[in-house]
């Protein structure tokens, strides 16, 4: 196991941990509030953590390109495929299971050409994957955006990439890919100009002010109080303002706290994947229509935990013989475990 960034781990703990019961408040509540308060932050601010994260623990590590690649698709395409069988298995029992053309589609990794095309998706699986799509064609571009943006021109080349997404993201809608290009090209930036660590030492006093800040024209932005682009105009500064709290919060949360965030860190990609089948219409094909949202929360987050962690292990198993395979001796350790590695949303595993 890698050494673990601690302040990574917290942030992408929250990215996920909030993702999941937003995607549960914000169907099911019948409070206004309450669901702006969940949309403000989610996908703006959450996504936007996994996107730079990645970015950031991959930029500047100096792997040669094939490898890279076969690391990267093995870690991206082999929980994909073991956490869509699982559910498929599983809707197949529920007698709720659709495979048609949609489905060979998800298992691609290609789900977000439905959100970029606003096409409908007939198959009872693919929910979410747009970030899988996004991911896999950022890891295609980052040896040329590591390249755009360590040129002397770099800090230009990445407002132009970053004002392009932002017109995109306005105009050319597409879910929340939008966010994640522009997350992912900030860590790029920083991370071969070797700028991270500035975030590290910056103040938690400012940046709280500044991510309490963003978090307000968000909720402001979402009530409509304010245009609705406003939310698009923040979208750069998250990483800048959150990253440094999370490094204060890695310094003098306690140590279960650290160790707990560290575990769930390393399987977020498979209960993300997971976690749309257990919550909302999954939830009460499985427990009834009964139970109430706010029991629904803590058990459809416990079942998609313990079934994330049996896949997470087969899936590391099943890396294992990939990597062999296709890099042989290179990319493995002594004792044959594949060498450290971040995930697809920058976990190690």
């Amino acid at each position: 196991m890698a050494r673990r960034i601690e302040a990574y781990d917290l942030a992408r703990t929250f990215a996920i941990i909030f993702v999941f019961v937003a995607h549960i408040v914000i169907e099911q509540t019948t409070s206004t509030t309450l669901r702006v308060a969940f949309a403000a932050v989610s996908p703006g601010l959450t996504m936007s953590l996994l996107g730079f994260i990645s970015a950031a623990l991959l930029s500047a590590r100096a792997e040669e390109t094939g490898a890279f690649l076969a690391k990267r698709f093995t870690r991206i395409y082999i929980p994909v495929w073991l956490c869509l069988s699982a559910v498929l298995i599983m809707q197949s029992f529920l007698g709720t299971s659709r495979f048609n053309a949609d489905t060979v589609v998800h298992f691609m990794g290609l789900s977000g050409v439905y959100a970029l095309l606003s096409a409908p998706n007939y198959a009872s699986v693919g929910a979410g994957l747009w970030f899988v799509t996004v991911i896999l064609m950022m890891y295609l571009l980052l040896p040329l955006l590591r390249r755009l943006f360590g040129h002397r021109n770099g800090l230009v080349h990445l407002l132009i990439v970053i004002g392009l997404s932002l017109a995109a993201n306005q105009w050319l809608h597409a879910g929340g890919a939008w966010n994640v290009v522009i997350a992912f090209c900030l860590g790029t930036y920083l991370g071969v100009n070797g700028r991270l660590e500035a975030l590290n030492r910056r103040s938690a006093g400012w940046s709280t002010v500044l991510a309490a800040s963003l978090l307000v024209v968000s909720a402001l932005a979402t009530a409509d109080v304010i245009p609705y682009w406003f939310r698009g105009l923040i979208l750069p500064l998250y990483p800048l303002a959150f990253i440094p709290v999370f490094f204060f919060a890695a310094r003098v949360l306690p140590r279960p706290v650290r160790a707990a965030s560290t575990f769930f860190a390393a399987l977020i990609y498979e209960f993300y994947i997971l976690s749309f089948y257990f919550i909302n219409d999954g939830f009460r094909d499985l427990f009834g229509p009964s139970v109430r949202m706010r029991l629904q929360i803590p058990i459809g987050f416990v079942v998609t935990l313990v079934v994330a962690y049996v896949l997470f292990r087969v899936g590391s198993r099943v890396r294992r013989v990939a990597e062999t395979y296709l890099l042989g001796e290179r990319g493995h350790a002594a004792d044959g475990r594949p060498t450290p590695d971040p995930g697809p949303e920058g976990t190690s595993s």
